[in-house]
């Protein structure tokens, strides 16, 4: 696999302290943060015309800077940084207030209970305002930045079943099995790299050391690099064959960024409630 195809770096990135692994094909997609500012920034605009007409709309988005740092943590065949196994389990990594929502944890005491959504209290007649709104030519270039329909995604999709196919990645699953075999781990029935008794929908002790077992075993097998490297020689055909679609993609979501940034920038007072 060549290192470079079109100026577009092949190898795969580690980013431990973010919990991210970076493909070459990730970087054609909107990261999260960029998804949050896509999105407010049409929603900004929709209730921002709604306004303009009288509905006492308020923006019902926002931007909570320490969500976005976590959603670039990826579990990648589970969890394979002793942060995210000390903090999540074998759980996705989540905002504490999506783990309280998909019922992983409670509350804490003394934290402020969800709000009310800003806009429960609007009418049928207001929606039917806001509905006339959502149309602008802005939030469709949003909207278009988000849409990923390019010739590549079919064959983008096929990939996943592909690492799991690959010879190289029933070896390296071999490797990781035997290595919780060493350390008295059984391997899961279903998906060998988790060890038996791993649980995606619960955080507790017994989790947390069974995760960082899981994370231990990876570290001795360079299992993480080692599989991200196979995923990114499966993806380097599809670079090479859509080198010039992907970049222009790249280039659309940059230009929508650019823009829902200013508009979040001009609108602040649409995340106020209307005095």
């Amino acid at each position: 696999m060549p290192d470079e195809i079109r100026g577009i770096a092949m190898a795969p990135e580690l980013d431990e302290q973010a919990g991210a692994v970076r493909l070459p094909l990730d970087r054609f997609v909107e990261t999260p943060e960029e998804l949050d500012v896509l999105t407010v920034a049409g929603s900004v605009l929709t209730f921002r015309c709604a306004r303009d007409q009288g509905v006492p709309a308020q923006a019902s988005g926002q931007l909570p800077e320490s969500s976005h740092a976590i959603y670039e943590s990826e579990s990648y065949f589970g969890p394979w940084t002793t942060d995210q196994a000390q903090r999540f389990g074998f759980v996705s990594p989540s905002s504490d207030n999506d783990l309280v929502a998909n019922g992983i944890t409670e509350r804490a005491e003394g934290t402020a209970e969800p709000t009310v959504p800003p806009n429960a209290r609007l009418t049928e007649a207001d929606w039917a305002v806001v509905d006339e709104c959502v149309d602008g030519p802005e939030q469709k270039m949003f909207a278009a930045a988000l849409t990923h329909d390019g010739p590549w995604e079919e064959s983008m999709q096929a990939l996943p079943e592909a690492l799991l196919r690959d010879d190289r990645t029933e070896e390296l699953v071999s490797e990781l099995t035997e290595c919780y075999e060493d350390h008295g781990l059984e391997p899961g029935d279903e998906l060998a790299w988790y060890p038996r008794g791993a649980r995606a929908d619960e955080i507790s002790e017994e989790q947390i050391v069974l995760a960082m077992q899981v994370v231990t075993c990876k570290e001795e097998i360079d299992f993480t690099m080692r599989l991200a490297k196979v995923e990114a020689e499966l993806q380097a055909p599809l670079v090479e064959k859509y080198a010039d679609e992907l970049i222009a993609k790249r280039a659309q979501i940059d230009e929508a960024v650019v823009k829902a940034r200013a508009v979040i920038a001009a609108n602040g007072d649409m995340f106020e409630p209307v005095a």
